[in-house]
């Protein structure tokens, strides 16, 4: 009975060292269930703090391309009314100048006529004067 005794007694200290064991083993395994848990809200955090940044990102990528795009499409609008505004100066300009230029050649040409009607004492002479400069191709003839 003594060897038996013993044995129980041995039996039950390996059975306190075990339940010890195992004991120690849940707690180590709360432990890094816990840690675990604290890494994964660590990342998930992490995660939605990346994913709102990229989400920021992109909004204000597309703001600016949006906006750059409308600058250009202003600025290209407004060269646009700039360079017709200047077609149609210039076109007016044009007009001008010939109105004028038009003008200038009637009064020469007029000028012109009304040498041709010169006093009668000089009429002859500066109508054979006018003639000879015709034919030599320094005068014009009246209208």
């Amino acid at each position: 009975m003594k060897s038996q005794a013993e044995a129980n007694q041995a039996l039950a200290r390996a059975m306190e060292s075990y339940v010890k064991v195992v004991d120690e083993a849940l707690k180590s395994q709360e432990r890094t269930n816990r840690a675990l848990a604290e890494s994964m809200g660590s990342y998930k955090e992490v995660v939605e703090k990346v994913s709102a940044l990229q989400e920021k990102n992109t909004a204000m990528t597309e703001g600016f391309f949006k906006d750059l795009t409308g600058e250009l499409q202003r600025g290209n609008e407004t060269s646009e009314a700039v360079a017709q505004n200047l077609m149609q100066g210039s076109e007016k300009q044009m007009e001008a100048l010939q109105g004028m230029l038009a003008e200038t050649m009637d009064s020469y040409t007029s000028h012109e006529c009304a040498a041709c009607a010169v006093s009668e004492e000089h009429g002859s002479i500066r109508r054979r004067e006018k003639l000879e400069d015709i034919k030599s191709g320094r005068g014009r003839a009246c209208r």
